[in-house]
C-alpha cells in the first residue's frame, strides 16, 4: 500500500486523506508502522470517500442533534454552579479487528483477574504483605483501605464487581494500559450513548457492518444484580430492598451535580 502522504492521488481514498499528515513518533489508528492504511479501515475510508462535503456535514449533525435530544453533558463543577457543556462526539469512530480486540480483551480480562486476586489476598490471608511483596506501610496509610472488611467474603464470590480500564495505543503500535478504575469505574453508559449517535451518523455502514454489541454488558450486570449475587455495585449503585420486595434492587447516583453525565446509572435503569 502506498503511503497517503507521498503517493500521487488517484485513489479517492488518497485523495481524502492527501491533507492527512499522523504525528511522527506516535502510533496511528489509521496508519500502521510502515506508512500503510490498516485494512480494517478500508471499507469505512470506500464510504466515507463518496459522502459530499455538505451532506458529511449533514451526517456529522444527526449524531451531534441525538447527544442534544439524549441529554447526554457533561458537567463541570464550579464553586458558584454546575455548568453543563456539550459531549464532545468524535464522529468518525475508531475501527478495531476483531482478531486485535480479542487479544485485548483477553490480556484485559487477564488483568481484572489480578486486581482481583490482590483485593482477596489483602483481605485475605494477606500472604502479599507477610511475605514481603507489598510494604504494611502502602495498605496501612490508604485511605481507601477498609480495615472493617478484613476476613469478610462478598456474597458474589469477587471483590470487584466492576472495573474499567483507560487504554491507549503505544508508539510501537501494542496497546497500554494507562489506569485501572476499580473504585468508581464509569464510562459504559457514554460508550453506549456513543455507538447511538454514531449509528446516526453513518446508519448505511452501521447496519451491515458487524459491530460487537454492547447491550450483553448491560443484561449481565442487571442479571447479576438481580440474581442476589450481591448487594452493592459501586457503579451503579444497587443493593438489595429485601424489607418491601426482594425482587427489586433500588440504584442511586451522586445526583445532578456528579461531575459527569450518569448515562451508566440510566442505561441500568432502563434495562429493567
Amino acid at each position: 500500500m502506498p503511503d497517503a502522504t507521498t503517493a500521487p492521488v488517484t485513489d479517492p481514498i488518497l485523495a481524502l486523506l492527501k491533507d492527512y499528515h499522523p504525528p511522527k513518533g506516535s502510533a496511528d489508528e489509521l496508519f500502521d508502522g510502515n506508512g500503510a492504511i490498516r485494512p480494517v479501515w478500508r471499507d469505512f475510508l470506500n464510504y466515507f470517500s463518496t459522502i459530499e462535503p455538505e451532506d458529511l456535514v449533514a451526517h456529522f449533525r444527526r449524531g451531534d442533534q441525538y447527544l442534544r435530544d439524549a441529554g447526554v453533558f457533561f458537567r463541570q463543577n464550579t464553586n458558584d454552579d454546575a455548568a453543563d457543556r456539550a459531549w464532545p462526539l468524535s464522529n468518525v469512530p475508531v475501527i478495531i479487528h476483531e482478531e486485535e480486540w480479542r487479544r485485548l480483551s483477553d490480556g484485559l480480562i487477564q488483568r481484572a483477574d489480578l486486581l482481583e486476586a490482590v483485593l482477596a489476598d489483602l483481605y485475605g490471608e494477606n500472604r502479599l504483605v507477610t511475605d514481603g511483596y507489598l510494604p504494611p506501610s502502602l495498605l496501612a496509610s490508604n485511605p481507601q483501605w477498609l480495615r472493617a472488611m478484613v476476613g469478610l467474603k462478598p456474597v458474589s464470590g469477587n471483590h470487584l464487581q466492576f472495573i474499567a480500564f483507560e487504554i491507549g495505543r503505544g508508539p510501537n503500535g501494542d496497546w497500554w494500559v494507562l489506569s485501572d478504575r476499580t473504585q468508581a469505574p464509569a464510562g459504559a453508559g457514554i460508550a453506549l450513548e456513543n455507538r447511538l449517535a454514531t449509528a446516526r451518523v453513518f446508519p448505511e455502514l452501521f447496519a451491515k457492518t458487524n459491530v460487537h454489541r454492547l447491550a450483553g454488558f448491560f443484561l449481565t450486570a442487571i442479571e447479576r444484580s438481580l440474581s442476589g449475587a450481591c448487594v452493592y455495585r459501586p457503579l451503579s449503585g444497587l443493593y438489595a430492598d429485601r424489607r418491601r420486595r426482594p425482587d427489586r434492587r433500588k440504584r442511586q447516583c451522586h445526583g445532578p451535580y456528579g461531575g459527569r453525565f450518569d448515562a451508566d446509572h440510566r442505561h441500568l435503569a432502563a434495562a429493567r
